[in-house]
């Protein structure tokens, strides 16, 4: 595998990992969750997390590169997905709230150090696709926030 070849499998699997910590936290939350909104947002943010898994094995794949099979928690990244897990078996939605903008948040960064690391075009679109998804998804939460405040 070439250099350039090698770079993009690590920033994809990079990426990839932390798609995979957030598919597991979102798929525990959805199971606490009771609130319909919330629950819905969680719903949603599984769903698409879930796709970006299945894009990223693909493109790692393709590189002839072997993706990740499991998440790898550390860091600043396993503070903010641990917080989430902790979060939603408490009925504190401000919290929960909170912990879900965080995490969202360090995946927005994991993807900024990713795609100003990565020298693929292709993989750069395909990072922005999703880190522009990420963008969307923190104004839903905020957006779920305001509606949750006003009751």
């Amino acid at each position: 595998m070439t250099e350039r070849r090698e770079l993009a499998v690590d920033v994809l699997n990079d990426v990839l990992a932390e798609d995979l910590n957030a598919v597991r936290a979102y798929q525990e939350a959805t199971e606490h969750i009771e609130e319909p909104r919330l629950r819905g947002l969680l719903d949603e943010l599984l769903k698409e997390r879930t796709v970006f898994v299945k894009e990223l094995h693909e493109e790692v794949k393709r590189r002839g590169g072997e993706p990740v099979k499991d998440e790898t928690l550390s860091g600043k990244l396993k503070g903010a997905w641990m917080s989430l897990q902790a979060a939603f078996t408490d009925e504190d939605t401000e919290a929960l709230m909170d912990d879900l903008e965080d995490a969202e948040e360090t995946l927005a960064d994991t993807y900024d150090e990713a795609i100003s690391r990565s020298s693929e075009p292709d993989v750069r679109s395909l990072l922005e696709s999703h880190r522009m998804r990420i963008h969307e998804s923190e104004n839903r939460i905020e957006s779920i926030r305001g509606t949750l405040r006003s009751g």
